[in-house]
């Protein structure tokens, strides 16, 4: 009979170590089945994270290309201005030279008339005298 106890003790002792091993087995895929869901769940927060990430690279790119297209404009626009400017002082330097030569042929016209009038006064003078002899 105590073998026959010690069979039954045996056998329980068997049976609760297989009951063990299942729930270790049973713990163990529940672990790996939580560690997949994380790794899961992690990588679909990574996804998420880095189309978000490429969606602000795109929208950022965009942006500086406007920027960039701006300033090329505003660049063109300053040398256009720049040119302008340069026409415009060397139109004015023309002018006043001119004005300067134009100044300098009335001042030779007015000597000249001044001198026609007093020749034409002589001549008159000489008129009037020969007409009185």
């Amino acid at each position: 009979e105590a073998l026959q106890q010690l069979s039954q003790s045996q056998e329980q002792y068997n049976s609760e170590v297989v009951k063990g091993e299942e729930m270790v087995k049973s713990l163990r895929a529940e672990a790996h089945r939580q560690l997949l869901d994380a790794k899961k769940n992690e990588a679909t927060r990574v996804d998420h994270e880095v189309r978000g990430l490429r969606a602000e690279n795109e929208r950022l790119r965009a942006t500086q290309h406007h920027l960039t297209k701006d300033f090329d404009e505003c660049c063109k626009k300053m040398d256009d201005l720049v040119n302008e400017l340069s026409r415009t002082q060397m139109q004015l330097k023309c002018a006043k030279k001119e004005e300067g030569m134009t100044e300098g042929r009335l001042i030779n016209l007015e000597k000249e008339k001044s001198e026609l009038a007093n020749d034409l006064n002589t001549a008159d003078a000489k008129i009037k005298e020969l007409f009185a002899r």
